[in-house]
């Protein structure tokens, strides 16, 4: 038995499915999945939906590109909602933007903003982002590094990452300089909100290319506490 077998369908045999993504906190989509979507993302390692006007199953990135590698599922407390908590690669919006929830609400206004978070939060609360420097954001880039080496010690077929590793380190090391170059003109012409989106690209396929070379992210952050202390 497995944790699907937990889940409460609704009428429909499916189930509403949050996105999230990892390394920031930043709510990505909202999608619905039945039970085999949710297997195969159990099985895969990559997020599966079902299409309510295909009515069909679906993979998310297939077509473009766009790929989401689960790194832990989450139920909430009546089973009736599902968490997938991804690494995205590229956008998740299918309008081009890094996250579906891109319109600001203001009263009874609702205006397009890009690609900018919600702007207003409740009074007292605080969105669960984790913070430079602390044990939750320390714990992001840990299961990012044990989710690293598992897909190169496991290689399945279907993974983004896995995918890199075969093409070797030259193709990874290219794909950084990608993802830096991404960073550069996002900070000169796309905004913070944006910045910070691919610069967790550039630390991420760093990170993968530092797992290819035997290194890991504890190995950077020793060599910057060091400089620290110069």
């Amino acid at each position: 038995m497995s944790w699907v077998d937990r889940v409460k369908f609704d009428e429909d045999g499916l189930v509403p499915v949050v996105v999230q993504e990892e390394s920031t906190g930043q709510v990505l989509m909202l999608a619905y999945a039945d039970a085999r979507a949710l297997e195969l993302t159990r099985t895969t390692g990559r997020a599966w939906y079902w299409s309510r006007e295909r009515r069909d199953l679906w993979r998310k990135g297939d077509t473009s590109g766009n790929t989401q590698e689960v790194v832990g599922i989450d139920l909430d407390c009546d089973s009736d909602a599902v968490l997938y908590r991804v690494i995205q690669t590229g956008c998740a919006c299918h309008k081009g933007t890094h996250s579906c929830f891109h319109n600001v609400v203001l009263g009874d206004d609702c205006a397009a903003s890009g690609d900018q978070p919600v702007a207003m939060q409740p009074v007292g609360t605080q969105p669960s982002v984790p913070t430079a420097g602390t044990p939750a954001a320390r714990g992001v880039l840990e299961r990012l590094t044990d989710v690293i080496e598992r897909r190169k010690r496991e290689m399945p077929s279907d993974s983004y990452v896995a995918g890199l590793f075969r093409k070797g380190l030259p193709v990874i090391a290219r794909k950084v300089g990608e993802e830096a170059s991404e960073f550069v003109v996002a900070l000169l012409t796309e905004g913070k909100e944006r910045a910070v989106s691919e610069c967790a690209d550039v630390l991420f396929h760093s990170m993968i290319a530092l797992e290819c070379i035997g290194a890991r992210i504890d190995d950077v952050l020793a060599e910057l506490a060091g400089r620290e202390r110069r």
